[in-house]
C-alpha cells in the first residue's frame, strides 16, 4: 500500500522553469591513477621540488 500525500503539501520553493533552473548536462571526463602518473612523469623533471 502506498502512501498518498495532500496537494500542496510538498511544493518547490524556486518557481522558476526547471530547464532554467538547472544548467545544462556537461561531459566529464575522467583519468584514473595510472593515465595521471604517466601524464606526470612525462612532464615532471625527477627530483623536482613545488
Amino acid at each position: 500500500m502506498g502512501l498518498t500525500l495532500p496537494l500542496g503539501v510538498i511544493s518547490k520553493h524556486e518557481t522558476s522553469d526547471d530547464e532554467l533552473f538547472y544548467p545544462p548536462v556537461r561531459m566529464v571526463t575522467r583519468v584514473d591513477d595510472a593515465a595521471l602518473a604517466a601524464g606526470y612523469r612525462t612532464r615532471l623533471v625527477p627530483g623536482a621540488q613545488a
